[in-house]
């Protein structure tokens, strides 16, 4: 989670806050996971498979919303 905030603040230039706080009751220790079933078994391909691509698309896709508001 660190590496997608600190690829976010990076990208758009921006230094916000971010709490760490304790994990909450029930809350897994970890989390691991591994798309390749998905990807063998169904039509379903990704439009995008860097982070920083993803991120940029997210951030554009956010900024366009901002207009509408």
């Amino acid at each position: 989670m660190k590496e997608v905030i600190n690829k976010v603040k990076e990208i758009s230039n921006n230094d916000f806050l971010v709490e760490i706080l304790e994990k909450r009751q029930g809350d897994p220790a970890s989390l691991i996971a591994n798309n390749a079933k998905i990807l063998q078994n169904t039509p379903f391909k990704p439009l995008y498979n860097n982070l920083d691509t993803i991120i940029k698309s997210a951030l554009a896709w956010e900024e366009h919303l901002l207009k509408f508001q």
